[in-house]
Parts: C-alpha cells; structure tokens; sequence
C-alpha cells in the first residue's frame, strides 16, 4: 500500500499517537486529507489495509500498540466475573471462536458450515450427523466443540497430564479414535518453526517438570496480581507448543489447556483472529529464538479485553 507524502509506517506511528486503529487512521488520511495514494474505493482501500498487515509490521518495526505495563494496569484493575448469561451470546462467540480456531490451523471451513455444526450439535449432542461424519475438516470441527464444551464446565482439577483428556476429546471422532490422548512416539518437524521439538523419549520428563510449574501457579494463585498470573499461564502455554507433546492438534490443546487455567481465575475465553495470525505466531516465534515475551503477552492481553466486550460481561474498574 502506497501513501502519498506519508510514509507506510508513520501511519503505524500516528495511528498509535492519537490511539486509533490503523484502518480508521488510513481512512481519515484518504478522505479526510487526500494523502492516500491509488485506489481508495472503501472495500479496495479495506483490502489493501489488510494485505498490509499493519500488527505484523508493528512487531517487526518494533513499534508497541499500547505500554505493556499500562495493560497489566488495565488488568490489574479490572475485577472479571465470566458468566455465561447469555445463551445466545455465547453460542454466537463460541461459533466465532471455533471457525478462527480452526482457520489458525488451516481448516478451510466455511463460517456458516460451522454454525450449522455447533448448532446442530447444541441440539441432538451425540445423536448429531456430525458426529458420524467421514469428513477430516468436521470431524476436526466437532471434536474442539466437545473440548471447549469440556474445558468452560468441568469441575476437575486443573493438571498438565489432562492435556491428555483434552487430545482424546478431540480425536474421539475420528475414525482411529485411539490414536489419540496418548503423546506421540516419534519425533516431528514443525514446518516454518525456528525450534526443534522436545525429543519424544522425553515428553513425559518435560510434561511433568511444566506440571510442577502449574501445581505451583495455581496453589499460589489467589497471592499474586491477576497480569503476573496470566502471563505465566502464557509461558506455559508456549512451552507446551515446543514441547509439541502429539502427533497433531497441539496449537489447539495448548489454547484450550491456556482458556482452562484462565477460566480458574474467572477470565472469559480467548481466541485468535485468523486475520491475525501471522502476529500470532510472530509473537510465539520470537519467544522461541530470545524468549522475550512481551509481543505475546500483547497479544493475549488484548485477546483478553475483547473477549470480555465480545462476550458483554459484567466487569468494571476499581
């Protein structure tokens, strides 16, 4: 996208000073002050603001969206209460959160076609077509419905092994149902990762040192501030990924095992936006090669305050 007098990533920079979104910064520069070079048709102009990738860039210029200490502020003090009051806004954000879900993983299936599913699902439970269907993309669909079903009611425990649980939920459908909640039995590359996958004689070994990891944030929990509780849920959350624990599935088990532990601690559900993606995985990314964090607590603090006006739950500041 080219900016006539104003260069791409000062419009990150402006955007950021008056604290707009990219999108309606572009906007008002191409109609408010014809500095929008090319075509500015709005669905054109909406197109190539999304091919530009404005969060991707601002990872790469090293530009922050917001103080990360001033969103652990944010956070701090909130006081979040996630009840499901809503039936018919949970429903429609657990549609929302299983197509982006499953886009992040590359499942082409259609928006509609999802909420057909869970629909149908809500409806008849196992007694659903779905549940018999032959295809990979729903079969894929019903089971992280069962796994998001199991992880915002279940009254167990939190424990890294019930990842495990969490796999076989997943893969109950599928037509070889026992290949899962087991960890895989040989090693596996990660395509575009920049970091070698925990060796699989060693899954076990790594899988319960990051237990005791759990059992401590979660027996010292209610001691610490609510950001310094979210952000080792986020580590934790990324060191499941490079263990990389089963054959497949372990982007989807290492979120769901994320929203359970934030569920403990009454904080709403969180999912990616599949046109965010590549900030996503940038972010995760740069965790493997320097372990610096902030860039993915950005992105899950964020995910965080817009689950929560997504949802319209009952929060407020003190």
């Amino acid at each position: 996208m080219l900016l006539h007098y104003v260069q791409r990533h000062w419009v990150l920079h402006i955007s950021d000073y008056f604290s707009v979104s990219f999108e309606s910064c572009v906007y008002r520069l191409a109609y408010k002050l014809n500095l929008i070079e090319g075509d500015i048709n709005s669905k054109i102009l909406k197109k190539r603001i999304r091919e530009f990738k404005p969060d991707s860039k601002r990872i790469q210029l090293g530009i922050r969206t917001q103080n990360l200490e001033n969103l652990r502020n944010i956070i701090n003090c909130s006081e979040f209460s996630f009840q499901n009051e809503s039936r018919i806004i949970w429903e429609k954000f657990k549609i929302n959160f299983i197509f982006n879900e499953n886009r992040l993983e590359g499942v082409k299936i259609g928006y509609d076609e999802i909420s057909e599913i869970i629909t149908d699902l809500r409806l008849k439970k196992q007694n659903s077509e779905y549940c018999r269907s032959n295809f990979q993309n729903i079969i894929d669909v019903v089971g992280h419905s069962t796994v998001i079903d199991f992880i915002n009611t279940t009254n167990d425990k939190i424990s890294i092994f019930l990842i495990l649980k969490l796999h076989q939920l997943m893969g109950q459908y599928h037509p070889y149902p026992e290949a899962f909640g087991q960890f895989r039995n040989s090693n596996n590359l990660v395509i575009e990762s920049k970091f070698e996958t925990t060796d699989y004689h060693d899954i076990s070994t790594e899988i319960s040192n990051l237990g005791k990891m759990v059992d401590h944030l979660h027996n010292n929990m209610d001691s610490i501030p609510l950001s310094e509780y979210i952000e080792a849920c986020i580590r934790i959350h990324h060191k499941i990924t490079v263990i990389h624990p089963f054959a497949d599935g372990n982007g989807r088990i290492s979120r769901a095992f994320l929203n359970w532990q934030l569920r403990v601690r009454g904080i709403p559900p969180i999912y990616i936006k599949h046109e965010n993606k590549s900030t996503y995985f940038d972010s995760l990314s740069k965790a493997d090669l320097t372990s610096d964090y902030n860039d993915l607590f950005e992105v899950f603090y964020f995910e965080i305050l817009r689950s929560m006006i997504e949802l319209n739950s009952k929060y407020h500041f003190e």
